[in-house]
Parts: C-alpha cells; sequence; structure tokens
C-alpha cells in the first residue's frame, strides 16, 4: 500500500495555520487582491476539511462567493439597516447581512 507524501495536520496545527493565513492576508490584500483571494480560498478549504469554525473576527473579513478580502470603502459597503449590517462586495456584488 503506497503512503501518501503529504502529511495531514491536526486540529490545532490547521487552526494555527489559518490565523497565519489571515496575518499575511491582511498585509498584502491592497498590493495583491489575486494573491490574497488564493490565500482566503486556501484557508476555507482547511475549515472545511478539519471542520473547525472561524470566529466571528474572521467571519466578517472577506466574502464567501469570491474570497475577496475587506477593505473598506475599496471592496466592500457596509450598511447599518434595522438592527442588521449588510456587506456588499463590490467585486462580485454579493451581499451578506448579519443580525445584531
Amino acid at each position: 500500500m503506497k503512503q501518501d507524501k503529504k502529511q495531514l495536520l491536526g486540529r490545532s496545527e490547521a487552526s494555527e495555520q489559518i490565523k497565519k493565513i489571515f496575518e499575511t492576508v491582511k498585509s498584502i490584500a491592497e498590493k495583491d487582491e489575486v494573491k490574497s483571494s488564493k490565500l482566503l480560498k486556501k484557508a476555507r478549504r482547511l475549515v472545511m476539511h478539519y471542520r473547525i469554525k472561524l470566529s466571528k473576527a474572521y467571519k466578517g473579513k472577506f466574502c464567501k462567493k469570491c474570497n475577496t478580502y475587506f477593505i473598506y470603502g475599496k471592496t466592500v459597503r457596509v450598511r447599518n439597516h434595522e438592527r442588521k449590517i449588510s456587506y456588499s462586495c463590490l467585486n462580485c456584488g454579493a451581499v451578506q447581512r448579519y443580525i445584531y
């Protein structure tokens, strides 16, 4: 039986890697949008694979449709409605609504 060369991570290691990815995305988001969206896609794959819940701090930082990191005024428009906040992605037009 052939062994995989790719070593699987544990949940804690995966969550640490996700944190590192979000830190790097935050630093490069304004310079290179393509690279940041690829990194966010990788982080989302890790979250789904290891069944890790993202904290609220990370959930509202990117578009779930096109994986664009939200930079207020440049890539996202934020509106307050009656007890709801809506984030509109300026790249794909997707709207996310959160109740507060």
